[in-house]
């Protein structure tokens, strides 16, 4: 009888570690599941899409390489997102996707040779491949994050640039620099 009881007490114990097992099991999936997909949810609901165009290619060869920047230290010297885009039209389209609501700075350059480089000449090392900002600004006294600078506030945005652009007179102490660093 006392042996009986205590397989039957044994066997409840078991029941009941595997219920517990099931029930922590159930718990961790669930928890596994709402970190999974509440993660995908939220940064779907935090995303942005920037939309780039880039039109009047003078020559259809080489590729564009554009660069989104999001902090004023890194303007000209390094990308938050990056794209290599192939030129085979005289205006070139894409979408850099999954950006966060914030300010950004688009730079371009057609590189028209493809080495990788944005290329120069003369003493003051001014580009002979043509280039551009976000808002297309006068480039003076060169560009700036202050003056490529726009709001990422809506879920798709777009921003047109014209080829080509070129250093004015006056601009050569970006050129002198800057230009090296561009998108490098």
């Amino acid at each position: 009888s006392n042996l009986a009881q205590e397989k039957s007490a044994q066997k409840k114990c078991y029941r009941q570690l595997i219920c517990g097992m099931r029930k922590l099991k159930l718990l961790f999936l669930t928890c596994a599941m709402l970190t999974v997909f509440g993660g995908y949810s939220q940064s779907k609901k935090n995303s942005f899409t920037l939309k780039i165009k880039v039109a009047s290619f003078k020559n259809i060869k080489g590729v564009l390489r554009v660069c989104v920047t999001d902090q004023k230290d890194n303007f000209l010297k390094s990308c938050a997102f990056s794209k290599i885009v192939v030129v085979e039209d005289e205006a070139v389209s894409l979408k850099i996707e999954n950006i966060e609501k914030g300010n950004y700075a688009v730079s371009v350059y057609h590189d028209e040779n493809n080495s990788g480089l944005l290329e120069t000449a003369g003493l003051f090392g001014v580009p002979i491949e043509p280039y551009g900002f976000s808002n297309n600004p006068s480039m003076t006294f060169g560009p700036s994050f202050k003056k490529s600078v726009f709001k990422m506030i809506v879920k798709c945005f777009e921003i047109v640039l014209i080829m080509p652009f070129r250093i004015a007179p006056g601009s050569l102490f970006f050129a002198l620099n800057n230009a090296p660093n561009l998108l490098s």
